[in-house]
């Protein structure tokens, strides 16, 4: 049985991000994703980054990161519970990585701000919401173009669905 992992997503790079310039605000409404800013080099000076995570359904996101290195004390990963920055849930600075946190809210804005000297690789940080997200229908095709192939839903949600190959659907 062919496997493939379906990631349906609305934001402008996908469900991972890698940029290394900035737009005003980043979307990503699925229940998981990656975030990376600084990918290969470090990332630039005088930058403020956004990304609102709001995953429809949700009640809790956990980040967890895997690179963290910014310039401390000036350099800023900060957390907010709303788009207007009236709760900061959680600031990082500096070259420790942080620990793996859950902010129980069913939103969260990341804010990423470069002062304008000194840099150094950033961060990427995998985001993972908790709650109650919309079912997919028992099973639906999907045509991928490139493979022309019709893939039916087994199991899953929105995001990582599992597809099965269709057995009636020949090569």
């Amino acid at each position: 049985m062919l496997r493939v992992y379906a990631r349906l997503f609305d934001s402008k790079f996908g469900p991972s991000c890698t940029a290394t310039s900035c737009v005003a605000l980043e979307e990503y409404k699925n229940n998981t994703g990656t975030i990376t800013h600084g990918r290969e080099a470090s990332y630039v000076n005088d930058k403020y980054c956004s990304y609102w995570i709001h995953p429809t359904g949700a009640t809790a996101i956990t980040l967890t990161f895997t690179k963290f290195a910014t310039e401390a004390n000036y350099d800023f990963f900060n957390v907010y519970d709303s788009l207007t920055h009236e709760n900061l849930l959680a600031s990082y600075s500096g070259n420790t990585r942080p620990a793996t946190v859950t902010f129980s809210v069913p939103a969260i804005k990341i804010e990423f701000i470069s002062d304008e000297s000194t840099t150094d690789a950033g961060f990427s940080v995998v985001y993972v919401a908790a709650g109650n997200f919309p079912s997919l229908p028992p099973a639906f095709s999907v045509n991928l173009y490139s493979f022309r192939h019709r893939y039916t839903v087994t199991s899953g949600s929105l995001v990582g669905a599992v597809l099965a190959r269709d057995p009636d659907v020949g090569d």
